[in-house]
Protein backbone atom coordinates (compact mmCIF):
# COMPACT_ATOMS: atom_id res chain seq x y z
CA UNK A 1 0.00 0.00 0.00
CA UNK A 2 1.58 3.15 -0.70
CA UNK A 3 1.50 5.91 1.41
CA UNK A 4 0.58 8.99 0.63
CA UNK A 5 2.96 11.84 2.13
CA UNK A 6 1.69 13.86 4.77
CA UNK A 7 0.43 16.80 3.86
CA UNK A 8 2.48 19.62 5.33
CA UNK A 9 1.03 22.47 7.21
CA UNK A 10 0.13 25.33 4.74
CA UNK A 11 1.88 28.41 4.98
CA UNK A 12 -0.16 31.09 6.34
CA UNK A 13 0.89 34.49 3.87
CA UNK A 14 2.21 36.99 5.37
CA UNK A 15 1.14 40.18 5.39
CA UNK A 16 3.06 42.99 3.11
CA UNK A 17 2.99 45.84 5.62
CA UNK A 18 4.18 43.79 8.25
CA UNK A 19 7.42 42.65 6.26
CA UNK A 20 8.28 45.81 5.16
CA UNK A 21 7.94 46.70 8.66
CA UNK A 22 9.98 43.97 9.70
CA UNK A 23 12.97 44.38 7.08
CA UNK A 24 12.83 48.76 7.54
CA UNK A 25 13.91 48.08 11.01
CA UNK A 26 17.35 48.17 10.19
CA UNK A 27 17.24 51.20 7.81
CA UNK A 28 15.39 53.19 10.00
CA UNK A 29 18.08 53.01 12.54
CA UNK A 30 20.32 54.36 9.62
CA UNK A 31 18.35 56.59 8.70
CA UNK A 32 18.66 59.45 11.24
CA UNK A 33 22.63 59.60 11.25
CA UNK A 34 22.43 59.14 7.70
CA UNK A 35 20.34 62.59 8.16
CA UNK A 36 22.59 64.25 10.83
CA UNK A 37 25.81 63.70 9.02
CA UNK A 38 23.92 65.11 5.50
CA UNK A 39 22.90 68.58 7.39
CA UNK A 40 26.24 68.69 8.95
CA UNK A 41 28.07 68.32 5.57
CA UNK A 42 25.48 71.32 4.09
CA UNK A 43 26.60 73.39 7.14
CA UNK A 44 30.17 72.98 6.64
CA UNK A 45 29.77 73.74 3.59
CA UNK A 46 28.27 76.94 3.87
CA UNK A 47 30.69 78.27 7.03
CA UNK A 48 33.57 76.94 4.07
CA UNK A 49 31.88 78.86 0.90
CA UNK A 50 31.18 82.12 3.33
CA UNK A 51 35.06 82.33 4.39
CA UNK A 52 36.09 81.83 0.48
CA UNK A 53 34.09 84.36 0.17
CA UNK A 54 35.13 86.70 2.79
CA UNK A 55 38.75 86.29 1.69
CA UNK A 56 38.74 85.40 -1.79
CA UNK A 57 39.05 88.84 -3.50
CA UNK A 58 35.02 90.57 -4.79
CA UNK A 59 35.03 93.19 -7.74
CA UNK A 60 32.24 94.41 -5.84
CA UNK A 61 34.46 95.36 -2.94
CA UNK A 62 36.74 98.03 -2.80
CA UNK A 63 40.39 97.18 -2.25
CA UNK A 64 41.88 97.89 0.77
CA UNK A 65 44.21 100.49 -0.57
CA UNK A 66 40.77 102.49 -1.75
CA UNK A 67 39.53 101.92 1.76
CA UNK A 68 41.98 103.95 3.44
CA UNK A 69 42.39 106.05 0.61
CA UNK A 70 38.76 107.54 1.64
CA UNK A 71 39.28 107.60 4.81
CA UNK A 72 42.15 109.76 5.05
CA UNK A 73 41.69 112.64 7.22
CA UNK A 74 43.59 114.83 4.71
CA UNK A 75 42.21 113.31 1.59
CA UNK A 76 41.05 117.06 0.18
CA UNK A 77 44.57 116.17 -1.98
CA UNK A 78 42.39 114.73 -4.47
CA UNK A 79 40.02 117.67 -5.35
CA UNK A 80 42.67 120.54 -4.10
CA UNK A 81 46.04 118.93 -4.61
CA UNK A 82 48.52 118.49 -1.68
CA UNK A 83 47.55 121.39 0.02
CA UNK A 84 44.29 121.05 2.61
CA UNK A 85 41.74 123.52 2.67
CA UNK A 86 40.45 123.73 6.52
CA UNK A 87 39.40 127.20 8.26
CA UNK A 88 43.20 128.48 8.97
CA UNK A 89 44.35 127.85 5.02
CA UNK A 90 43.41 131.53 4.46
CA UNK A 91 44.74 133.29 7.64
CA UNK A 92 43.33 136.71 8.08
CA UNK A 93 43.48 139.51 10.28
CA UNK A 94 41.16 139.05 13.35
CA UNK A 95 40.66 142.36 14.37
CA UNK A 96 36.26 142.71 14.85
CA UNK A 97 36.71 145.59 12.60
CA UNK A 98 38.45 143.87 9.31
CA UNK A 99 38.08 139.85 10.09
CA UNK A 100 35.37 138.49 7.34
CA UNK A 101 33.07 134.86 8.29
CA UNK A 102 31.72 133.08 5.28
CA UNK A 103 28.53 132.59 5.17
CA UNK A 104 26.98 129.69 2.77
CA UNK A 105 23.28 129.65 2.12
CA UNK A 106 21.96 126.50 0.07
CA UNK A 107 18.73 126.62 -1.78
CA UNK A 108 17.87 123.06 -3.25
CA UNK A 109 14.25 123.22 -5.43
CA UNK A 110 13.62 119.42 -5.69
CA UNK A 111 12.95 118.68 -9.40
CA UNK A 112 14.21 121.72 -11.10
CA UNK A 113 15.63 120.54 -14.45
CA UNK A 114 18.25 122.65 -16.23
CA UNK A 115 16.39 124.14 -18.96
CA UNK A 116 14.52 126.44 -15.92
CA UNK A 117 17.42 129.09 -15.59
CA UNK A 118 17.32 129.23 -19.51
CA UNK A 119 13.74 128.63 -20.45
CA UNK A 120 12.08 129.84 -17.36
CA UNK A 121 10.76 132.86 -17.19
CA UNK A 122 10.97 134.31 -14.22
CA UNK A 123 13.99 133.02 -13.07
CA UNK A 124 15.47 133.14 -16.16
CA UNK A 125 15.03 136.82 -15.50
CA UNK A 126 16.14 136.99 -12.05
CA UNK A 127 19.70 135.29 -13.20
CA UNK A 128 19.84 137.95 -15.84
CA UNK A 129 19.01 141.14 -13.46
CA UNK A 130 22.28 143.10 -13.78
CA UNK A 131 22.78 143.43 -9.98
CA UNK A 132 22.75 140.05 -9.81
CA UNK A 133 24.64 139.12 -13.01
CA UNK A 134 27.73 140.65 -12.07
CA UNK A 135 28.03 138.69 -8.85
CA UNK A 136 27.10 135.53 -9.94
CA UNK A 137 28.13 132.13 -12.36
CA UNK A 138 25.63 129.47 -13.28
CA UNK A 139 27.18 125.72 -13.95
CA UNK A 140 25.75 122.80 -15.17
CA UNK A 141 26.04 119.33 -13.01
CA UNK A 142 25.36 116.16 -13.64
CA UNK A 143 24.17 113.44 -10.93
CA UNK A 144 24.36 110.20 -10.56
CA UNK A 145 22.47 106.72 -11.07
CA UNK A 146 19.48 106.55 -9.88
CA UNK A 147 18.12 109.86 -10.24
CA UNK A 148 16.06 110.46 -7.18
CA UNK A 149 16.14 112.39 -4.53
CA UNK A 150 17.21 110.79 -1.14
CA UNK A 151 20.30 109.37 -3.35
CA UNK A 152 20.88 112.77 -4.74
CA UNK A 153 20.92 114.54 -1.31
CA UNK A 154 23.24 112.11 0.12
CA UNK A 155 25.45 112.56 -2.60
CA UNK A 156 24.95 116.66 -2.52
CA UNK A 157 26.47 116.47 1.00
CA UNK A 158 29.06 113.69 1.02
CA UNK A 159 30.30 113.98 -2.60
CA UNK A 160 29.91 109.70 -2.67
CA UNK A 161 28.32 108.21 -5.11
CA UNK A 162 24.96 105.71 -4.32
CA UNK A 163 27.13 102.24 -4.59
CA UNK A 164 29.39 104.55 -1.88
CA UNK A 165 27.14 105.96 0.40
CA UNK A 166 24.76 102.93 0.29
CA UNK A 167 21.61 104.64 -0.92
CA UNK A 168 19.88 103.91 -3.67
CA UNK A 169 16.33 104.74 -2.71
CA UNK A 170 13.55 107.02 -1.30
CA UNK A 171 12.55 104.65 1.47
CA UNK A 172 13.08 104.32 4.79
CA UNK A 173 15.75 106.40 5.45
CA UNK A 174 18.25 106.40 8.27
CA UNK A 175 21.30 108.95 9.52
CA UNK A 176 24.34 109.13 6.88
CA UNK A 177 27.40 107.17 8.41
CA UNK A 178 29.47 108.91 5.40
CA UNK A 179 30.98 111.64 6.36
CA UNK A 180 29.28 114.90 5.19
CA UNK A 181 29.28 118.65 4.92
CA UNK A 182 27.02 118.91 8.40
CA UNK A 183 29.51 117.06 10.21
CA UNK A 184 32.55 118.75 8.87
CA UNK A 185 30.77 122.21 10.02
CA UNK A 186 30.08 121.04 13.22
CA UNK A 187 33.82 119.31 14.03
CA UNK A 188 35.05 123.02 13.32
CA UNK A 189 32.26 124.70 15.51
CA UNK A 190 30.49 125.98 12.85
CA UNK A 191 26.58 126.63 13.14
CA UNK A 192 24.58 124.55 10.11
CA UNK A 193 20.57 124.44 10.20
CA UNK A 194 17.68 123.55 7.59
CA UNK A 195 14.69 124.24 7.08
CA UNK A 196 12.45 121.38 5.07
CA UNK A 197 11.80 118.03 4.50
CA UNK A 198 11.64 115.90 7.52
CA UNK A 199 14.00 113.31 5.74
CA UNK A 200 16.39 115.98 5.48
CA UNK A 201 16.75 115.68 9.25
CA UNK A 202 16.73 111.98 9.19
CA UNK A 203 19.90 111.47 7.12
CA UNK A 204 21.84 114.55 9.14
CA UNK A 205 20.27 114.71 12.62
CA UNK A 206 23.26 114.44 14.91
CA UNK A 207 24.83 117.42 12.69
CA UNK A 208 22.33 119.89 12.56
CA UNK A 209 21.75 122.85 14.85
CA UNK A 210 18.29 122.56 16.37
CA UNK A 211 16.07 125.46 15.28
CA UNK A 212 13.74 125.13 19.11
CA UNK A 213 16.51 127.32 20.63
CA UNK A 214 16.07 130.32 19.01
CA UNK A 215 12.08 129.90 18.99
CA UNK A 216 11.43 128.42 15.78
CA UNK A 217 9.81 125.40 14.65
CA UNK A 218 11.35 122.34 13.52
CA UNK A 219 11.12 121.78 9.92
CA UNK A 220 8.90 118.49 10.19
CA UNK A 221 5.95 120.33 12.69
CA UNK A 222 2.62 121.25 10.78
CA UNK A 223 4.46 119.76 7.49
CA UNK A 224 2.30 116.59 6.98
CA UNK A 225 -0.73 117.44 8.14
CA UNK A 226 -1.92 118.90 4.65
CA UNK A 227 -1.91 115.43 2.99
CA UNK A 228 -6.25 115.32 2.59
CA UNK A 229 -5.38 118.05 -0.43
CA UNK A 230 -5.79 117.53 -3.66
CA UNK A 231 -3.23 116.06 -5.99
CA UNK A 232 -0.29 118.70 -6.09
CA UNK A 233 -1.80 121.13 -3.60
CA UNK A 234 0.08 119.48 -0.82
CA UNK A 235 3.33 120.53 -1.92
CA UNK A 236 2.50 123.99 -2.46
CA UNK A 237 1.16 124.20 1.26
CA UNK A 238 4.47 122.75 2.99
CA UNK A 239 6.69 124.87 0.64
CA UNK A 240 4.98 128.13 2.13
CA UNK A 241 5.48 126.84 5.78
CA UNK A 242 8.54 125.79 5.55
CA UNK A 243 9.40 129.35 3.55
CA UNK A 244 7.62 130.42 6.95
CA UNK A 245 10.26 128.97 9.02
CA UNK A 246 13.23 130.16 7.13
CA UNK A 247 11.73 133.76 7.68
CA UNK A 248 11.41 133.16 10.67
CA UNK A 249 15.28 131.82 11.55
CA UNK A 250 16.20 135.45 10.28
CA UNK A 251 14.20 137.28 12.60
CA UNK A 252 15.72 139.31 15.76
CA UNK A 253 15.37 137.58 18.78
CA UNK A 254 13.22 140.04 20.59
CA UNK A 255 10.74 138.86 18.03
CA UNK A 256 10.40 135.29 20.05
CA UNK A 257 10.15 136.99 23.39
CA UNK A 258 7.10 138.28 23.07
CA UNK A 259 5.63 135.13 21.80
CA UNK A 260 3.61 133.52 23.75
CA UNK A 261 5.83 130.80 25.42
CA UNK A 262 2.90 128.37 25.61
CA UNK A 263 1.87 128.29 22.37
CA UNK A 264 0.38 124.93 20.55
CA UNK A 265 3.32 125.40 18.11
CA UNK A 266 1.67 121.82 16.84
CA UNK A 267 -2.31 122.23 16.63
CA UNK A 268 -1.97 125.74 15.01
CA UNK A 269 -0.28 127.19 11.94
CA UNK A 270 0.94 130.71 12.97
CA UNK A 271 0.07 133.63 10.56
CA UNK A 272 2.27 133.25 7.54
CA UNK A 273 5.11 136.09 7.56
CA UNK A 274 4.78 138.58 5.37
CA UNK A 275 8.93 139.12 4.15
CA UNK A 276 8.48 142.32 2.86
CA UNK A 277 7.34 143.92 6.42
CA UNK A 278 10.11 141.99 8.44
CA UNK A 279 12.47 143.74 9.98
CA UNK A 280 15.37 141.16 9.59
CA UNK A 281 18.73 141.65 11.21
CA UNK A 282 19.29 138.32 12.88
CA UNK A 283 20.95 135.13 10.85
CA UNK A 284 24.09 133.66 12.58
CA UNK A 285 24.29 130.66 10.42
CA UNK A 286 27.48 129.76 8.79
CA UNK A 287 25.59 127.31 6.73
CA UNK A 288 21.85 127.29 6.02
CA UNK A 289 20.12 124.74 4.05
CA UNK A 290 16.29 125.78 2.59
CA UNK A 291 14.66 122.93 0.74
CA UNK A 292 11.73 122.92 -1.18
CA UNK A 293 9.58 120.28 -2.97
CA UNK A 294 6.85 121.94 -4.51
CA UNK A 295 8.16 121.65 -7.97
CA UNK A 296 8.97 118.07 -7.74
CA UNK A 297 5.49 117.95 -6.72
CA UNK A 298 3.51 119.51 -9.60
CA UNK A 299 6.06 117.66 -12.15
CA UNK A 300 5.08 113.95 -10.86
CA UNK A 301 1.33 115.49 -11.06
CA UNK A 302 1.16 117.35 -13.85
CA UNK A 303 4.79 116.96 -16.04
CA UNK A 304 7.62 119.24 -16.40
CA UNK A 305 6.08 120.78 -19.24
CA UNK A 306 3.06 121.99 -17.77
CA UNK A 307 1.77 125.27 -16.35
CA UNK A 308 1.78 123.60 -13.13
CA UNK A 309 5.47 123.36 -13.24
CA UNK A 310 6.29 126.63 -14.50
CA UNK A 311 3.77 128.11 -11.84
CA UNK A 312 5.95 126.41 -8.73
CA UNK A 313 9.38 127.53 -10.30
CA UNK A 314 8.05 131.13 -9.94
CA UNK A 315 6.75 130.59 -6.48
CA UNK A 316 10.09 129.63 -5.42
CA UNK A 317 11.92 132.59 -7.93
CA UNK A 318 9.68 135.12 -5.42
CA UNK A 319 11.07 133.19 -2.41
CA UNK A 320 14.40 133.54 -3.45
CA UNK A 321 13.75 137.38 -4.42
CA UNK A 322 12.70 138.38 -0.93
CA UNK A 323 15.46 136.48 0.67
CA UNK A 324 18.15 138.04 -1.31
CA UNK A 325 16.58 141.33 -0.43
CA UNK A 326 16.43 140.46 3.56
CA UNK A 327 20.01 138.98 2.81
CA UNK A 328 20.81 142.75 1.39
CA UNK A 329 19.99 144.23 4.70
CA UNK A 330 21.76 141.84 7.05
CA UNK A 331 24.82 142.44 5.52
CA UNK A 332 24.51 146.32 5.38
CA UNK A 333 23.60 146.15 9.07
CA UNK A 334 26.69 144.14 10.18
CA UNK A 335 28.83 146.33 7.29
CA UNK A 336 28.34 149.01 9.41
CA UNK A 337 28.84 147.62 12.38
CA UNK A 338 31.81 149.14 13.89
CA UNK A 339 32.89 146.23 16.37
CA UNK A 340 30.68 143.02 15.09
CA UNK A 341 31.44 139.93 13.41
CA UNK A 342 31.30 141.28 9.30
CA UNK A 343 29.94 138.02 7.06
CA UNK A 344 30.47 137.24 4.18
CA UNK A 345 27.48 135.52 2.16
CA UNK A 346 27.71 133.24 -0.39
CA UNK A 347 24.14 131.96 -1.66
CA UNK A 348 24.07 128.28 -3.80
CA UNK A 349 20.96 127.36 -5.78
CA UNK A 350 20.92 123.57 -7.04
CA UNK A 351 18.78 120.95 -7.36
CA UNK A 352 18.63 117.26 -6.85
CA UNK A 353 17.30 115.76 -10.46
CA UNK A 354 15.15 116.92 -13.45
CA UNK A 355 11.88 115.63 -15.09
CA UNK A 356 11.08 114.60 -18.07
CA UNK A 357 7.73 116.41 -19.93
CA UNK A 358 5.30 114.14 -18.86
CA UNK A 359 6.22 113.70 -15.05
CA UNK A 360 8.88 111.35 -13.52
CA UNK A 361 12.74 110.96 -13.00
CA UNK A 362 15.08 108.04 -12.01
CA UNK A 363 16.45 107.42 -15.38
CA UNK A 364 19.19 108.62 -17.45
CA UNK A 365 17.80 111.38 -20.06
CA UNK A 366 19.14 115.00 -19.53
CA UNK A 367 15.99 116.70 -18.55
CA UNK A 368 16.47 114.37 -15.74
CA UNK A 369 20.18 114.28 -14.70
CA UNK A 370 21.29 117.63 -16.05
CA UNK A 371 20.58 120.08 -13.25
CA UNK A 372 22.08 123.98 -12.37
CA UNK A 373 24.27 125.11 -9.92
CA UNK A 374 24.05 129.00 -9.61
CA UNK A 375 26.45 130.91 -6.96
CA UNK A 376 26.07 134.38 -5.99
CA UNK A 377 27.70 136.58 -3.42
CA UNK A 378 27.40 140.46 -3.24
CA UNK A 379 30.54 142.53 -4.40
CA UNK A 380 32.44 139.18 -5.60
CA UNK A 381 32.49 140.20 -9.70
CA UNK A 382 31.79 136.55 -10.20
CA UNK A 383 29.53 137.24 -13.73
CA UNK A 384 33.08 138.26 -15.24
CA UNK A 385 35.78 135.86 -13.57
CA UNK A 386 37.36 133.09 -15.77
CA UNK A 387 35.97 130.04 -14.30
CA UNK A 388 36.12 126.68 -16.00
CA UNK A 389 32.71 125.27 -17.15
CA UNK A 390 30.42 128.19 -16.29
CA UNK A 391 27.48 128.27 -18.44
CA UNK A 392 26.32 130.98 -20.39
CA UNK A 393 22.20 131.42 -19.75
CA UNK A 394 21.86 133.87 -22.85
CA UNK A 395 23.42 131.16 -25.20
CA UNK A 396 20.49 128.16 -26.18
CA UNK A 397 23.49 126.33 -27.00
CA UNK A 398 24.06 125.62 -23.18
CA UNK A 399 21.52 122.85 -22.94
CA UNK A 400 23.69 120.33 -25.34
CA UNK A 401 27.37 121.83 -24.32
CA UNK A 402 28.89 119.31 -21.92
CA UNK A 403 29.68 120.11 -18.37
CA UNK A 404 33.14 118.59 -16.38
CA UNK A 405 31.17 119.10 -12.94
CA UNK A 406 29.22 116.44 -11.58
CA UNK A 407 26.99 116.97 -8.11
CA UNK A 408 29.71 115.11 -6.50
CA UNK A 409 31.54 118.55 -6.83
CA UNK A 410 28.77 120.18 -4.52
CA UNK A 411 30.03 119.27 -1.04
CA UNK A 412 33.83 119.67 -2.14
CA UNK A 413 33.10 122.91 -3.28
CA UNK A 414 30.92 123.90 -0.52
CA UNK A 415 33.56 122.98 1.91
CA UNK A 416 36.38 124.90 0.81
CA UNK A 417 34.03 128.00 -0.05
CA UNK A 418 33.63 127.67 4.23
CA UNK A 419 36.98 126.35 4.73
CA UNK A 420 36.39 123.27 6.44
CA UNK A 421 37.98 120.35 4.89
CA UNK A 422 36.30 117.95 2.20
CA UNK A 423 34.26 115.19 3.40
CA UNK A 424 36.50 111.87 3.56
CA UNK A 425 34.61 109.76 0.99
CA UNK A 426 34.55 112.92 -1.36
CA UNK A 427 34.66 111.56 -5.29
CA UNK A 428 34.24 115.46 -6.01
CA UNK A 429 36.02 118.35 -7.69
CA UNK A 430 35.95 121.81 -8.44
CA UNK A 431 37.73 124.47 -9.74
CA UNK A 432 40.68 125.40 -7.57
CA UNK A 433 41.17 129.01 -8.44
CA UNK A 434 36.97 129.29 -7.67
CA UNK A 435 37.30 130.07 -3.89
CA UNK A 436 39.56 132.35 -4.42
CA UNK A 437 37.66 134.24 -7.00
CA UNK A 438 34.78 135.09 -4.28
Amino acid sequence: MVQTPAMETPIAPRSPRKHLSQMGGPCKRLYMPLLAIVVLGIMLGYVYLSLVSMTHPNPMILPPKTIASLNRVDATHSSFGKKRLDIQDYPEDVSPATAVRTRVVMFLLDGMHFDAVLNHPEMNGLLNEPSFKKDSAVFKLTIPMPSISLPSWITHMTGSSPQYHGVSGNSAPEEVISDNLFRQAQNYGLRAAMTGDQDWRTLFTTSLQPLFGDGTRAPALNAALDETHQRGHSFIARDESWANIMYEAMLTPSVYSERDPSADWLDREPQPIDPSSVDVTYFPYDFFLSYFEDIDGQGHSFGSSSSNYASAITKKTNILRNFFEKLGQIDDIEGRSPEGQKWRTIVAITADHGHVDVGGHGGTASQVTQIPLVFYCNGSNLGTAELEGRMNIEDPLSLTRSTPYTSHDVSTTLAALLGVPTPRQSEGKMNRNFPRKI
